[in-house]
């Protein structure tokens, strides 16, 4: 059998295997999306936060229980002349601030009248003095700033006149400020601070006789800078004194001398008030100059600065000091520590120079040493680093030397650091618990001893400095508190203080006229008394203020005790009742251990003189 031949199948074509797809290239990642900052996170810092805090504790010092403390004569001269203003009374403006008088009688009117009230435009000035170095941070550096500002805040004396009726804190505040608004127009030539600059002014010559010396000194320091700049050397570059636009200037000037007359007029009520600003100011600055007799004593502002500013006198005097120093070195200060230097001087020197001390001659001293000492507190803190504050034991060397200092004191005599308060604490102290303290004390300083060798020149300045700055800061918060809140007869810096009897005395006479006529109940006043009892006494209707020449119809005659030998005849139908209304201080030869009482414990030796009045009643 034959075999089939197998014909040749053609060739299929076999389908080509389709190309595997390459992978695409990654994506790159999606950027995140930044997430839109809060409209905060750009302003509120820790630096602002800080400034907030200190602006806050201010405004709080200032106004808590400001009312507390009486009205002196002074100051209730200038709240009577607001009441009386608003009453449409006849009113003086001899001798008073215009911008205290006005503004009060717009507060009264808002608020009505108290001795909260009265204090009430001082107060905000205050406050707003404080953290006004937060404009200066370019000049004076971060912490430097911060630490004037915290200066500010807690100076006893800053804190005694702004709750006072006084002018002095518009005049401290507005000279800051118009340094700040020259600084600032030499950096940016903006027209505004001018502006400010100029409104400034105009209220500063409204606030009283203090603002003359400011504008006395600062006038000298312009002149200085124009003589330079007229000679053209490189000092005069470092000055730089550059004036606006004459058309700016003219604006300007028109601004401030509009808030000037509005403001010293009372919107144009009574003109007598630019001449109290202007000329009453001006005689009453230049009086200031005039020989004394018996006043108090020539170095009466530095003690003040001594007694109630140690940490601002101390921080600096050595602020000035490193100025100087680095100026010796060839390093160039910058224009305002120069000036700061030149204000506080010069400011000084004036008030060492006037006949008539007054405290609020320190007021505007204290604004150039505060922000010194912020600069010198600045440099401390800028310096410590953790080894030397820590490691090696800077803190604890400077925790270590007050306590050996107040050891050794009450070592060597208890009963006169304590002031007898505990009379029995210098017999006790014999023998065993001497010897006791004695061997504590030389193991303190054997420890203070291995510090400073440890630490050497160097960490031990440190150690000295934060020494100073806690023992200075806790003496300065003790006169604070002392003159803010507890004010008491002898305080050098209140050199009249009314005292609380007077608000017994007025309620007594708030008794018994509810018992007569009321408001309409007719009162006698010895002149000698119009001052404070015009404030206190202002809701009488029938009050006539005059010596008494024949025997009164009036139920209730108040009589000073310096005139109750002529006025006794002619009040033999009347009982008596005595009342001591205030306290001058007067200077006294007081030894150095009385200081360091009164220091303590606010106890003054000598017994101050002061007004008392007798409150007679008919039978």
């Amino acid at each position: 059998m034959e075999r089939t031949k197998k014909l040749p199948q053609p060739a299929i074509e076999q389908p080509l295997s389709p190309a595997r797809p390459r992978a695409a290239p990654p994506r790159p990642p999606a950027a995140p999306v930044a997430a839109r900052p809060h409209w905060l996170e750009g302003v509120f810092t820790v630096e602002v936060g800080l400034y907030l805090l200190l602006g806050l504790i201010a405004l709080g010092l200032r106004l808590w229980d400001l009312g507390r403390q009486l009205l002196p004569a002074a100051e209730s001269a200038t709240a009577w002349q607001s009441w009386l203003a608003l009453q449409s009374q006849p009113y003086d403006l001899h001798g008073q601030s215009p911008l205290l008088v006005f503004g009060n009688v717009v507060v009264f009117l808002l608020f009505g009248a108290s001795d909260a009230w009265a204090r009430l435009l001082p107060a905000l000035v205050g406050s707003l003095l404080a953290v006004l170095p937060w404009f200066l941070r370019r000049e004076l550096g971060t912490v430097g700033a911060l630490a004037a500002t915290a200066v500010l805040t807690f100076s006893p004396t800053l804190l005694f006149f702004s709750r006072s009726l006084d002018g002095s804190m518009v005049a401290a505040a507005g000279a800051l400020l118009l340094v700040i608004c020259f600084l600032r127009y030499r950096q940016a030539a903006q027209i505004r601070y001018v502006y400010v600059g100029a409104i400034a002014l105009a209220l500063m010559l409204l606030s009283g006789p203090s603002t003359y010396g400011v504008l006395f000194i600062f006038g000298l320091y312009l002149l200085g800078a124009w003589l330079l700049s007229a000679r053209g050397t490189a000092n005069e570059r470092q000055a730089g004194i550059a004036l606006p636009p004459s058309a700016d200037l003219g604006r300007a000037a028109i601004v401030g001398g509009a808030v000037f007359v509005l403001v010293a007029t009372g919107l144009l009520t009574n003109l007598g008030g630019i001449q109290a600003g202007l000329v009453d100011g001006f005689s009453g600055w230049l009086s200031a100059f005039a020989p004394r007799a018996g006043g108090l004593p020539w170095f009466y502002p530095g003690l003040l600065l001594l007694l109630y500013e140690p940490l601002a006198l101390v921080f600096g005097l050595i602020g000035l000091a490193w100025l100087v120093i680095d100026w010796r070195r060839g390093s160039q200060p910058t224009s305002l520590a120069g000036f700061l230097c030149y204000w506080f001087l010069a400011g000084l020197l004036l008030a060492l120079l006037a006949g008539a001390k007054s405290p609020a001659a320190i007021v505007t001293l204290l604004v150039p040493l505060a922000l010194l000492a912020g600069v010198a507190i600045g440099r401390l803190v800028e310096t410590l680093d953790r080894p030397t504050l820590l490691d090696n034991g800077a803190l604890y060397l400077a925790l270590l030397l007050p306590v050996i200092a107040f050891g050794i004191a009450a070592w060597l005599s208890p009963s006169s650091l304590f002031g007898g308060r505990f009379a029995s604490l210098e017999r006790r102290i014999q023998t065993v618990e001497l010897i006791v303290l004695f061997v504590l004390l030389l193991a303190l300083i054997t420890l203070a001893v291995r510090y400073v060798l440890r630490l050497r020149a160097r960490g031990t300045a440190l150690a000295l400095g934060l020494c100073a700055l806690g023992v200075l800061g806790v003496l300065t918060l003790h006169s604070a508190w002392a003159v803010g809140y507890q004010i008491s007869a002898g305080e050098p810096l209140a050199l009249s203080v009314t005292l609380p009897k007077t608000r017994l005395l007025i309620a007594d006479v708030d008794d018994l006229a509810g018992q007569l006529k009321g408001n309409q109940t007719e009162i006698v006043v010895d002149p000698a008394l119009q001052l404070p009892l015009g404030w206190y006494l202002r809701e009488y209707r029938n009050v006539s203020y005059s010596r008494l020449t024949a025997t009164p119809k009036a139920p209730l005659v108040l009589v000073a005790q310096e005139n109750e030998a002529a006025a006794k005849p002619l009040l033999g139908g009347y009982a008596a009742q005595r009342y001591s209304l205030q306290s001058v201080w007067t200077p006294a030869a007081w030894q150095v251990i009385d200081w360091v009482r009164w220091l303590l414990y606010r106890q003054a030796p000598a017994s101050p003189g002061g007004l008392e009045a007798l409150l007679y009643v008919k039978r």
